[in-house]
């Protein structure tokens, strides 16, 4: 977590720079960890969407994870983890069947608000238009 580095000393916070030499990380004990926001900024940039395979007592701190970090998914593993490929597919299909509209910085005279109209709309805010659970050949 970001911020743990003081504990050991390390007080530059992360630049979200690869700093991989050998397939190894060579700024362990001179950077901290990324923050959630970073993070997040990251997998935005490189479109990654997340799937968070977790078990039943991680759930929740996951969940809450999740609403940081846009386009993620948890699901939860069984205990002998067999469910994993299940628990892949499932979160892709609910990542997947989200069709969520925005925009960026604009214009002081622009202003621009969503309104979904589909089988199920989600009002995540003005500044966002989702429909959830959107199949193949659906509006």
């Amino acid at each position: 977590m970001a911020g743990d580095g003081k504990l050991a000393g390390i007080l530059e916070p992360n630049d979200e720079l690869c700093h991989m030499e050998n397939n190894l990380y060579v700024k362990s004990s001179e950077l901290d960890y990324p923050s959630v926001g970073q993070l997040a900024m990251q997998l935005e940039q490189n479109n990654i969407q997340p799937i968070f395979a977790v078990t039943e007592n991680m759930k929740d701190v996951y969940m809450e994870l999740t609403k940081m970090i846009p386009k993620s998914e948890v699901g939860v593993l069984s205990s002998d983890s067999k469910n994993v490929v299940q628990l892949i597919e499932g979160a892709y299909n609910k990542l997947s069947s989200k069709v969520t509209v925005t925009h960026d910085i604009l214009p002081d005279n622009v202003r621009v608000e969503y309104m979904p109209v589909c089988a199920h709309p989600k009002q995540e805010g003005p500044n966002k238009g989702v429909c959830d659970e959107v199949q193949v050949g659906h509006e």
